[in-house]
C-alpha cells in the first residue's frame, strides 16, 4: 500500500510529447502518446521520485515511531502510547484519516504537521532528495509550477509536493538508484 510519485515537467524532457502525458497503469509510470496513436504507442517510464507509504503510529513531538522493531519491518507490534512522552493516539476505527486512510484513497494527506501520536508516512526516495541538483531544490525552484503526478494522475506544485511531505512524511528512507514501485 502507497503512492508513487514521478517527474511529469520539467525534468521530463520529451520532445514527442506534444503537452500530453498519460498515466500507463498496465506498464508502470506514465505513458507518452504517439504522434500517431494508430501505430503502436511510444511509450516512457517517468523518472521515478518516490513512494509514500502508511507507516502506522508516530509521536510527532518527540520524533519517534511507535512500531516496535522500526517501521515496515515485518511482524511488528505496536506501543499503545509514545514511549517517551505518554501521548496517546486519536481514534482511527473509521477509515476517514490517517496514513492508511490516504493510501486507500479514503482521504486527503494532512495539511500540517500533526501534533502529538498520529499515523504517519514514510517516504522512500528514488532519486537524490537533498544537494544542489537534488528533488527538494528543483522543487524549490518551481514552487508554483505542477512538476510532479501521482499514479492516481493527481498532479502537485513544487510548493504542495514539498507541504506533504512536511506535513506527512517524518520518516524517510533513501533507495538511490534503486528500481521499486
Amino acid at each position: 500500500m502507497g503512492t508513487n510519485f514521478y517527474w511529469l515537467a520539467p525534468p521530463l524532457d520529451c520532445p514527442h510529447c506534444h503537452g500530453k502525458i498519460e498515466l500507463d497503469f498496465v506498464n508502470g509510470g506514465l505513458r507518452v502518446p504517439s504522434e500517431d496513436e494508430d501505430s503502436a504507442p511510444s511509450s516512457r517510464r517517468a523518472e521515478h521520485i518516490g513512494k509514500r507509504s502508511a507507516a502506522g503510529l508516530y509521536c510527532y513531538d518527540c520524533d519517534l515511531t511507535l512500531i516496535v522493531g522500526g517501521v515496515h519491518s515485518s511482524g511488528s507490534s505496536q506501543h499503545q502510547a509514545c514511549p517517551k512522552c505518554g501521548a496517546k493516539p486519536p481514534d482511527f476505527s473509521k477509515l476517514d484519516r490517517g496514513a492508511a486512510a490516504v493510501e486507500l484513497g479514503f482521504a486527503k494527506p494532512e495539511p500540517e504537521r500533526p501534533k502529538g501520536v498520529y499515523t504517519a508516512a514514510s517516504f522512500s526516495w528514488a532519486l537524490e532528495p537533498d544537494g544542489g541538483e537534488g528533488v527538494r531544490a528543483i522543487l524549490g525552484r518551481n514552487l508554483k509550477a505542477k512538476i510532479v503526478v501521482d499514479e492516481y494522475g493527481r498532479t502537485y506544485t513544487g510548493a504542495e509536493f514539498l507541504s506533504m511531505l512536511r506535513s506527512n512524511c517524518p520518516i524517510e528512507f533513501r533507495h538511490i538508484g534503486v528500481s521499486f514501485s
